[in-house]
């Protein structure tokens, strides 16, 4: 066991680098993006991206997130290859269309005409980069997943700098600048690795089995899908409404606020989620779920310590942590300080979700997951449409907090059983 916990540490430590240049360039581009084309532009990337990402996740989620739970069972089959490939496609087609018809009828801002083939290609990009860097967590290869992400965080800073600087100050060239940069590294593994792709592609492979995984996969993975889409559609919504309320420029101002902490927390917090999952579900797949649920408890641990830490410096430094954003943000004031400790809280809140919900990503109760975030979804509109116009974003602020602890004490309930054995476990 003890030997899990240094593999552990190694790869927290791996997929810490492989989040701090990512999150250094995303803390880069998002003062440079909120400077270059100003708050109100901003506002309409932030909202048109976090639709994107709540999209590409329900779109090719299924598909990760089946990866993540059965690859140690069936890396040795040799139809994965094909699988994958048809997953992926058969999901990009799904995506792209379900955005056509979005596109045609104008109902998301800014989606129509010329704009929808950028939006088009970002989200194809997302698709299959989400997909690259869940393959390699799953084969537990961080130093893969570094050099993608590196790739893609550095690109994803300089190409939209350059294609705003030259075609003017518009969002849309910042979102064809980062779709450059997801296609990138995906477009590159295959060049390299064409060979061996046809290799695999022309293999020959057990139908029936296939289909068989196929369906599991399916099975398992959709609701998960549904899931991921129903928790990034937050961020989402808090921006639409904020628009819908106020105006693109508070939109901004908020959502480089809170993008700021989300890229913190990338760095100090995810890493050590994004290493644990891969390695709790191999435990938890070769029946070994006593390893499992020690690996599940020394995660929760150590993000929980970690978390009292950052915000006790937060707590110290809040007045000089703000000074120096009014310094990076020109259009923030003091007004929006009162914004830094529930974002921080309701960041972490999340982070810490996604483990308190191992448990039932181990027993497969998906559907029940699903259902939990429809819970937190409510609490989310709720919070937004009745306490949004009176009190201003800091209700979305505390809706976001509010929705998280939901989150996790429904799925602190129905795990109970995990929970007391992972409290009585030596």
């Amino acid at each position: 066991m003890n030997l899990n916990f240094s593999y552990i540490f190694k790869d927290t430590i791996k997929y810490t680098i492989t989040k701090l240049i990512p999150g250094i360039m995303g803390l880069l581009a998002v003062i440079i993006f909120i400077r270059m084309i100003g708050p109100e532009e901003y506002g309409k990337y932030s909202i048109q991206l976090s639709f994107l990402m709540a999209f590409s996740a329900f779109s090719i989620g299924w598909l990760n997130q089946s990866i993540l739970r059965y690859y140690s069972k069936y890396k040795t089959s040799g139809f994965l290859t094909r699988l994958f490939g048809v997953g992926v496609l058969g999901s990009i087609i799904f995506g792209l269309v379900i955005l056509s018809i979005i596109s045609y009828f104008k109902m998301v801002d800014n989606f129509a005409g010329p704009e929808s083939i950028i939006i088009f290609v970002l989200f194809a990009a997302l698709c299959v980069f989400q997909f690259l860097s869940t393959l390699y967590r799953a084969r537990l290869k961080p130093n893969n997943v570094i050099v993608i992400t590196a790739v893609q965080s550095i690109l994803g800073l300089l190409l939209p700098v350059i294609l705003l600087n030259m075609f003017g100050m518009r969002h849309k060239f910042l979102l064809l600048g980062l779709a450059l940069s997801y296609c990138t590294p995906p477009i590159i593994l295959f060049l390299v690795n064409i060979t061996r792709v046809k290799e695999f592609w022309d293999k020959e492979i057990d139908i029936d089995k296939s289909r068989h995984v196929l369906g599991e996969f399916f099975k398992y993975g959709t609701p998960l899908s549904l899931w991921f889409a129903l928790s990034l559609s937050l961020p989402f919504l808090d921006r639409f409404f904020i628009e819908y309320f106020f105006e693109y420029e508070t939109t901004g101002i908020y959502a480089s606020f809170t993008d700021l902490v989300v890229r913190v927390f990338s760095i100090l917090l995810f890493p050590l989620t994004l290493a644990v999952h891969p390695r709790i579900m191999s435990a938890w797949n070769n029946n070994k779920q006593s390893a499992a649920i020690a690996l599940w408890r020394k995660a929760l641990q150590y993000q929980f310590g970690l978390f009292i830490v950052l915000m006790a410096v937060v707590y110290i430094f809040s007045d000089n942590i703000f000074n120096v954003l009014m310094v990076i943000f020109p259009d923030l004031n003091v007004s929006y300080s009162f914004l830094l400790m529930p974002i921080l809280v309701g960041g972490f809140l999340w982070q810490f979700a996604l483990l308190c919900h191992k448990p039932l990503e181990m027993d497969q109760r998906t559907t029940l997951m699903v259902g939990l975030m429809i819970s937190a979804l409510c609490v989310n509109l709720i919070g937004n449409i009745i306490y949004l116009p009176q009190y201003g974003i800091i209700a979305t602020a505390y809706t976001y907090i509010a929705s998280a602890g939901i989150y996790i004490i429904f799925s602190v309930y129905f795990s109970r059983h995990k929970f007391k054995l992972a409290m009585i476990q030596k």
